[in-house]
C-alpha cells in the first residue's frame, strides 16, 4: 500500500488530540489541534523523560495547541512539533514551540519560546531564580527580541522548520534551560547564550559567532569603578595586551557577587624563552561588592613532547605573576629537552643523559617561577620519580639561573 490517509485520535499524557494522518511513499505525515481545553506543559516533557519543573514552566498548560509531524517506517524515526499559546502572569503574550524527536539514538525533547521586547533580569528571575536586577548592564537591559529553550539533552539538529523566533536560527541547543539574546555594550551588539549553573549565570558569545566587545569595553561597562585601576595593571611582557582582545564570554556569580570574563589569546605564547603556553585563555574576576576587589589568570598548558602539563599564570596580591604546572606524570628526558638549551646546566644534562636517568618518569609533577621580573630566575620542580619500581619517593629541585650562571640543587626524600 503506497498510500493511505486517515483520522484518528492522539493522546498526549492526559490530553487527545484530532489528527489526519497521511502515509506517502514510506513516511506518515500527522497534523492536527486541540480545538478545546488545554495541554500542561508536563505533557510534553513526559514524552522524553524530561522534568518540567526544571524549566521554571511546569505548572503552566497551552491553549490553541497545533500539531504536525513524520515517521518513517524504514528507519522507525519520529518527529513531531507542537505550538500553542500559554498564558503566564506577568509575562507578556508569546506562542512556544517544541519539538519531539525519537530515533535509534533516543528521544529527545526541545522547548523552545521568543519573546519581544522583554527585561532580561524578569526572565532570568522566572527562568534561573537568580536576581540581576542589581547587577551593572544585564540588570537593566530590555532586549526587542530574546529566545528561550530547554532541552532534554545537548542536541544538533536543523530547528528552524519547527521552532521559531531567534531559537529557529540555532544549529546546536544544550540540555537543560539556556536563554538567547542580542544587546548591545559599548556600542558593540553582541550575541549570546545564556545558560544557569548551579550558581551561576553564563553569558556565552560562541553561539552567535565572535564578539567584537574587548575587554577593555567590558571592564569599562560592567565594573565601571574598577576599570582604571584594572586596565593600568603591569602585566608581564610575555603576555599581549590582552585588554585589546575581544571576550569570549563572562559569568555572574550570585553567592559571591562576582563577574567574570574570559579571553582567548591564541595558540600560543612564549614564556620567558623557557616554555610556550598552548590554548591560553585570560580570566578576569571582579567583586561587585564595596571595596570591589579583583584577580587575573592565565589557563593553559605546557606542552613537553608527549605530555601535556595544566598551567596557571596568577597575579598575587602584591602585583607579581608566578606560572604554576602540574600533571599526572613526565619524561625527565623531555623536561631536559625543553629546558637544556635556555636554562640547564649543560654539565648537568650530559650526566642525566649518559647515566640513562632521562628514559624515567616523574609522577605527579609540578613546578613554579616568577614571570615577568628582571632579577634572579628560580625554578621550583617536584615530584614522584619512578625509577627501577621504586616507590614512595619525593623529589623537590631548584633551579636558579641568573646572569652570571645557573646552579641546581636537588632533593630526595625516600619515605619508605
Amino acid at each position: 500500500l503506497d498510500s493511505l490517509r486517515v483520522s484518528a485520535t492522539w493522546t498526549v499524557g492526559s490530553t487527545a488530540f484530532n489528527i489526519a494522518a497521511a502515509k506517502v511513499d514510506g513516511r506518515i505525515s500527522v497534523e492536527g489541534s486541540l480545538e478545546s481545553g488545554s495541554l500542561p506543559i508536563g505533557d510534553f516533557f513526559s514524552l522524553a523523560g524530561g522534568d518540567s519543573a526544571a524549566t521554571g514552566l511546569g505548572d503552566f498548560s497551552l491553549t490553541a495547541v497545533s500539531i504536525r509531524g513524520q515517521y518513517d517506517t524504514e528507519s522507525n524515526n519520529f518527529t513531531v512539533c507542537f505550538s500553542g499559546t500559554p498564558t503566564i502572569s506577568g509575562w507578556n503574550a508569546f506562542t512556544l514551540t517544541a519539538l519531539y524527536v525519537k530515533d535509534s539514538s533516543g528521544s529527545t525533547f526541545v522547548l523552545g519560546v521568543t519573546l519581544e521586547s522583554y527585561s532580561l533580569a524578569s526572565l532570568v528571575s522566572q527562568i534561573a531564580g537568580i536576581d540581576v536586577s542589581s547587577v551593572p548592564v544585564i540588570g537593566t537591559l530590555t532586549l526587542p527580541q530574546i529566545g528561550f529553550t530547554y532541552s532534554s539533552k545537548d542536541v544538533t539538529n536543523d530547528f528552524s522548520e519547527c521552532l521559531t523566533g531567534v531559537v529557529a536560527n540555532l544549529n546546536a541547543i544544550q540540555a537543560g534551560p539556556s536563554i538567547y539574546a542580542s544587546f548591545t555594550v559599548a556600542s558593540t551588539t553582541v550575541d549570546c547564550a545564556i545558560r544557569k549553573l548551579p550558581d551561576q549565570l553564563v553569558f556565552d558569545f560562541g553561539n552567535g559567532g565572535a564578539s567584537s566587545l574587548t575587554l577593555a569595553d567590558f571592564s569599562s561597562a560592567f565594573v565601571s569603578s574598577s576599570a582604571s585601576t584594572i586596565q593600568s595593571v603591569s602585566l608581564p611582557s610575555d603576555l599581549p595586551n590582552v585588554f585589546s582582545f575581544s571576550v569570549d564570554g563572562f559569568a555572574y556569580d550570585g553567592p559571591t557577587n562576582t563577574i567574570s570574563a574570559a579571553v582567548s589569546l591564541g595558540t600560543t605564547i612564549n614564556i620567558m624563552n623557557i616554555v610556550s603556553v598552548v590554548d591560553p585563555t585570560f580570566e578576569l574576576d571582579v567583586s561587585l561588592n564595596t571595596p570591589s576587589e579583583f584577580e587575573m589568570s592565565v589557563d593553559g598548558w605546557l606542552q613537553f613532547g608527549s605530555s601535556s602539563l595544566e598551567m596557571q599564570i596568577e597575579r598575587f596580591s602584591d602585583g607579581s605573576f608566578y606560572l604554576t604546572g602540574s600533571g599526572d606524570s613526565i619524561n625527565i628526558g623531555e623536561i631536559l629537552t625543553q629546558f637544556s638549551a635556555s636554562f640547564l646546566p649543560q654539565e648537568l644534562e650530559s650526566v642525566f643523559k649518559s647515566s640513562g636517568l632521562g628514559s624515567f618518569k616523574i609522577l605527579s609533577p609540578s613546578f613554579a617561577f616568577p614571570i615577568g621580573g628582571t632579577g634572579d630566575v628560580e625554578i621550583i620542580v617536584s615530584g614522584e620519580p619512578e625509577i627501577n619500581g621504586w616507590s614512595g619517593i619525593h623529589l623537590s629541585s631548584i633551579i636558579k639561573k641568573s646572569a652570571a650562571d645557573t646552579s641546581m640543587a636537588v632533593g630526595l626524600d625516600f619515605a619508605d
